[in-house]
């Protein structure tokens, strides 16, 4: 007796779901579409985490041995960028100090180490038979020709710097930027690739950025968009398997409102403003910088 009570309120009940949904089916929608697009304002929160920490155990020996190296040799991830001087080439006094200035410039920021590159290289060097000397390979503002020269001259005498700092035809100057070690790298990479970047543009540079950090950055945004195909696929599968069980185009056409709705939603937020405007100088940057050396990074 009790269960057939039972089973008639929930007949009862359901039934009057059924007709409350049936009667305000259209108000209902726009409810619905609302809290739809509300909570999609929070997918600019969806990040790709590809950091090392992810694929051990804290107290991990081989995570511990990488974080004291980081903390006695500094970040092992730099922010490399190859500058394209021109038909004068990197020993012009215009270029090397605009390059002198943008690295300074660079390294104001308190997330990164240090900036290293021709307009920010150390030189060592003799004066006269005995006396070391210990300075900037650029000192002060280059005015002449022949202070260029002479800054040319001292490039030559390390043997690092122009495997390092250009490339063999001495079009291109190579800027290395090392960032602090930090146990929110993941955090703060896209920030600095992002700073690097807007001042290279500033100082109006034709340059491409590579590195591990870039190329990590890079493959993180690649994965979030091609995300998009997967996702794609199982909204179809997912609106396929609703009219299946349904046989209703108009629930049908609801899911795939808010679908369309959130997939814009996302692009808007998950495609960096550089790429929106047709910037892709780090896609292919790696090869481009590694061809154009006479040796390998050191």
């Amino acid at each position: 007796m009790e269960s057939s009570e039972n089973n008639r309120k929930k007949s009862k009940f359901i039934k009057g779901l059924a007709k409350f949904l049936v009667s305000y089916s259209k108000p209902l929608f726009f409810v619905v579409l609302f809290f739809a697009l509300l909570g999609s304002y929070f997918i600019k929160n969806i990040l790709i985490d590809n950091s090392i920490e992810l694929w051990f155990l804290e107290n991990d020996l081989t995570l511990v041995a990488y974080n004291e190296f980081k903390t006695v040799y500094g970040n092992d991830e730099v922010i490399i960028s190859m500058i394209d001087a021109g038909e004068g080439g990197i020993f012009t006094p215009e270029f090397l100090n605009k390059l002198k200035k943008a690295s300074l410039d660079i390294e104001k920021n308190t997330d990164i180490r240090r900036v290293l590159s021709i307009g920010k290289a150390p030189y060592i060097g003799l004066r006269g038979a005995q006396d070391l000397i210990v300075e900037d390979l650029c000192e002060g503002t280059i005015e002449t020709r022949l202070q260029a020269d002479e800054i040319k001259k001292k490039f030559f005498e390390n043997k690092l710097w122009p495997k390092l700092l250009a490339d063999k035809d001495m079009k291109k100057a190579i800027m290395i930027v090392e960032p602090l070690a930090s146990k929110e790298m993941d955090v703060k990479r896209p920030q600095m690739i992002g700073y690097v970047r807007d001042k290279m543009n500033e100082y109006g540079f034709n340059y491409k950025l590579a590195g591990m950090g870039v190329m990590y950055d890079e493959l993180n945004r690649l994965s979030l968009r091609d995300s998009a195909v997967f996702t794609t696929i199982s909204y179809a599968l997912l609106l396929l398997v609703v009219y299946l069980l349904y046989r209703s185009k108009h629930l049908v056409g609801i899911i795939f409102v808010i679908m369309v709705v959130s997939c814009l939603h996302r692009c808007l937020w998950l495609v960096p403003p550089e790429f929106q405007h047709g910037d892709h100088r780090s896609s292919d940057a790696y090869n481009d910088i590694m061809h154009s050396r006479r040796e390998p990074y050191l």
